[in-house]
């Protein structure tokens, strides 16, 4: 049983970081932009 109470433990982990994935992506896009509208900014 212990065996699969861990893959219930991991897939669980699993799902979870399958749904915070999207907003890591999102998170990192809007940094990306912040990054470049300033880079364009010290530019000028």
């Amino acid at each position: 049983m212990a065996m699969a109470d861990q893959t219930t433990r991991q897939s669980t982990d699993v799902a979870a970081s399958a749904e915070q994935a999207p907003a890591n992506v999102q998170t990192i896009a809007s940094a990306t932009d912040e990054l470049t509208s300033n880079s364009e900014e010290v530019g000028r």
